[in-house]
């Protein structure tokens, strides 16, 4: 019920209520990943990522299968302009799920923000296999020159 009501108020854009509520849904069942990674996000959302991180903490000490977990760990560090604490995140979240195609879009656009060329080809490149409309896109990221 709380995780509903705190998707209901995430859609209404409502996102103190939405993290109101996927807390209590963690207060009655703490081994529910999904309700860490909807707390996490709200907490993203209120542009509060450092917030999120430790809440992804957490959720890694209950389940260290969660693709989700760490793909929202990679985003939360490219929040806080990290893409260097981002890229092992991303990694993680692909290689338990190599289709998480919003996972290694997240991964091409902190390779470009390394300025790993090579990498970051290789990202589109894998992309364009799932999603060709998103390749296309993280093929326009600039990708930094290194010095």
């Amino acid at each position: 019920w709380w995780v509903i009501m705190g998707y209901a108020y995430s859609e209404l854009l409502q996102y103190q209520r939405a993290a109101d509520a996927f807390q209590q849904a963690i207060r009655i069942e703490p081994q529910e990943i999904t309700s860490w990674n909807l707390l996490a996000q709200a907490q993203r959302s209120l542009g509060q990522p450092e917030r999120a991180i430790r809440t992804l903490d957490n959720a890694l000490r209950i389940n260290r299968d969660s693709p989700m977990t760490y793909y929202l760990l990679g985003e939360s560090f490219s929040d806080l302009k990290r893409p260097d604490r981002a890229v092992g995140f991303y990694e993680e979240a692909v290689q338990r799920n190599p289709k998480f195609s919003q996972a290694v879009y997240g991964l091409g656009v902190a390779y470009a923000q390394l300025g790993r060329k090579t990498d970051f080809e290789a990202t589109v490149n894998l992309l364009s296999k799932m999603d060709p409309q998103a390749a296309q896109q993280l093929a326009a990221t600039p990708v930094v020159e290194r010095r």
